[in-house]
């Protein structure tokens, strides 16, 4: 299937869609009359160097529960070291200044060994996990729109809240790869006052939000997932907990079960897929480690079987569907390797027990994507991939919109396309058993560094958020008129 992408895309920044036409701010008037609302623009991270005054004052304070445990470990270390010391210095000598000589260097090295004990040793560190507790709190009460930075940021990724408008958003400074998150509140249309920063946060490549839950966010960051736990009632304040992962490799994807207990984390530069309970403390939370035979570019169960992972290897042609029960997979044969699966709609069980899922695909090279279903009956053996249809997103004209597909998200029905050309492509895509249709909504220019995500819980359709090259959220609502296709 190939679509009409040669036709000139609006120029200016769209507003939104309604029933299936694009309208821009020229528009303005005519879409509002019709219903559609205007989201405003905000300036979400720092573009400029700004040294204006320092951070604003923090109240409570990160600690993590390595370093905890390292100083605690360094205290008794001390302690020994003291106690030994003078034990020794007292029946050698006597001398009371060579003792005190003898009690400083003791206290010296026995603090440093107990530190390097403190923190190395994992089952030293659970012991004292155990008997002191203590979370890991950040508070942070912005007076300005934006908090004072020493360079200009980025934005590295973006997460709109499962049952909200709340988005979560990775910001990192251009000279270093430690990043903080901070929530834009849609409804409100601003900034929140609440920024979470935590030394394990570095190489952060993915935030999630946790299914049936209002205020735990997870971020994919080098060796592990750090799980906060935010309070947006009285004194915003949060609590967070690590999982740990493959070590020295960022997390890129994160999925979880239906029933938002159970979480699977993978990176494009392992093999390893871990499973976690998160309803577990962080030591005991680890279910499974499957070994995938490839890099991982996405983990995902399936939206019908929380005991069927789909992985989606890297650099390969091939999808995996794990059976977490019995440890087994499946090889699935795609046609070319594929960087991303999106659901489009879920099918219910018919009388047969027959479940099939619609999947839109971006694949890692490929102008176009493909839209395929995957069934199965009762188990991942009987799983099978059918390719219901192919667009292409190729350029006839090398100074026309098309390309190859370098970003997608799949809302309800609307699929968002980056291609090589700057644009995002709006397509409008259904699939029913006996046909599959889809018809580009239109087309308009973005820059080339460019973060996309869609909300989940977007009532009436539709709602794509990006963040362009200068930092800066843009929202596109799409308004759906016909209910069949919401």
């Amino acid at each position: 299937m190939s679509l009409n992408l040669t036709g000139e895309p609006i120029t200016n920044v769209p507003i939104g869609e309604l029933g299936g036409t694009l309208y821009d701010a020229t528009s303005h008037s005519s879409y509002q009359h019709a219903g559609g609302l205007v989201y405003p623009q905000e300036q979400i991270a720092n573009v400029a160097h700004i040294l204006r005054q320092s951070l604003p004052q923090t109240k409570g304070r990160v600690v993590s529960a390595d370093w905890r445990d390292a100083m605690v470990g360094g205290a008794c270390g001390l302690l020994l070291g003291i106690l030994l010391c003078a034990g020794f210095a007292v029946i050698a000598w006597g001398w009371s200044l060579r003792m005190l000589d003898v009690l400083s260097g003791g206290a010296r090295w026995g603090g440093l060994l107990g530190i390097l004990i403190g923190y190395s040793n994992p089952s030293i560190s659970d012991r004292f996990r155990k008997y002191f507790p203590l979370i890991n709190v950040i508070v942070s009460h912005n007076t300005e729109p934006l908090p004072p930075c020493a360079s200009a940021e980025r934005v590295i990724c973006i997460a709109f809240h499962p049952h909200s408008l709340l988005l979560a958003f990775a910001v990192a400074p251009s000279d270093s790869n430690a990043a903080v998150v901070r929530l834009y509140d849609t409804a409100e249309q601003q900034i929140g006052p609440l920024t979470l920063v935590h030394p394990f946060q570095v190489d952060v490549r993915t935030v999630s939000w946790k299914p049936h839950a209002k205020d735990v966010l997870l971020v994919g960051c080098r060796g592990g997932v750090l799980a906060w736990h935010l309070s947006f009632f009285g004194v915003e304040q949060a609590a967070c907990v690590f999982f740990q992962a493959s070590q020295r490799v960022p997390v890129t994807s994160i999925s979880w079960a239906n029933q938002g207990r159970v979480m699977a984390a993978g990176s494009k530069q392992s093999t390893k897929i871990h499973l976690f309970d998160i309803a577990r403390p962080s030591q005991h939370s680890l279910l499974k480690t499957f070994t995938n035979r490839h890099g991982v570019n996405q983990v995902q169960f399936l939206a019908d079987a929380d005991q069927c992972l789909m992985v989606v290897s890297s650099g390969v042609g091939e999808l995996q569907l794990w059976d977490l029960t019995s440890n087994a997979y499946s090889l699935i044969p795609l046609r070319a390797p594929a960087l991303q699966l999106s659901p489009l709609f879920t099918k219910a069980h018919d009388a047969s027990r027959t479940v099939a899922m619609t999947y839109v695909v971006q694949f890692e090279a490929e102008e176009g994507i493909a839209l395929v279903r995957v069934k199965r009956a009762g188990s991942h053996r009987a799983a099978e991939v059918h390719l219901l249809a192919a667009v292409s997103t190729s350029r006839i004209d090398p100074l026309k919109v098309g390309g190859l597909v370098q970003q997608m998200q799949v809302s309800n029905g609307r699929v968002f396309l980056k291609v090589r050309s700057g644009h995002i492509i709006v397509l409008k895509m259904a699939a029913t058993e006996s046909c599959t249709s889809a018809l580009c909504v239109g087309s308009f220019p973005v820059s080339d560094d460019l973060v996309m995500a869609t909300c989940p819980s977007f009532p009436r359709g539709s709602l794509l958020a990006y963040v362009t090259d200068q930092q800066r959220l843009r929202f596109l609502p799409c308004y759906h008129c016909d209910s069949a296709e919401a």
